[in-house]
């Protein structure tokens, strides 16, 4: 089992084009769609839904920047020192 960021995805409508992404939380699954199917039960989503957006690698890291508003350059940080890895790399490798 790995453990998966997950974040619920709005917008993208005609209404509100712009997407975003928040509540974000780490889900433990077998896969990124068990983790998003995860996310969406324990939320109870039913129109906007659970994305998973990263493979967490360091969850003590990912879960303290978490706590703070996040911005781009801590993404950035995450990334490149392999506390978050591409979720979409780690599936195509399989």
């Amino acid at each position: 089992m790995n453990n998966y960021l997950v974040a619920l995805r709005t917008g993208g409508e005609m209404g509100d084009p712009d997407i975003s992404y928040n509540d974000f939380q780490i889900i433990k699954a077998e896969n990124k769609l068990d983790a998003c199917k995860r996310y969406n039960q324990i939320n109870n989503c039913s129109y906007f839904y659970g994305e998973a957006l990263a493979l967490v690698r360091d969850k003590v890291s990912v879960e303290k920047a978490l706590t703070r508003r996040m911005n781009i350059k801590m993404w950035f940080n995450l990334f490149s020192t392999g506390a978050l890895e591409g979720v979409d790399k780690k599936e195509s490798q399989k």
